[in-house]
């Protein structure tokens, strides 16, 4: 093999790697660019379900208190009823 084309064998190899180079950078810069969108979306899904959560733990404590007032309204009421029954019918 001569020696130029050695040189021109060379030559194509740094070009192809060069190429190889610049494909592996745009890859890496696009995994970066994903990692971040990804990262950002985690975010915002993990704020979502935090706020959903203090949004039903809310909830469930009005809940419970309208319950607890039902019941002291039923517990009334049934009191009433038991005072009128006792009531002498006339």
């Amino acid at each position: 093999m001569k020696f130029s084309d050695l040189i021109t064998q060379i030559s194509s190899f740094q070009t192809t790697l060069q190429t190889q180079r610049t494909a592996l950078n745009d890859i890496k810069v696009n995994v970066q660019e994903n990692y971040q969108d990804i990262a950002e979306q985690h975010s915002k899904v993990v704020s979502n379900v935090a706020l959903t959560c203090e949004k039903f733990a809310q909830e469930k404590r009005d809940l419970e208190e309208s319950l607890r007032k039902v019941k002291l309204l039923l517990q009334i009421d049934k009191g009433l009823v038991q005072n009128m029954a006792q009531w002498p019918h006339g």
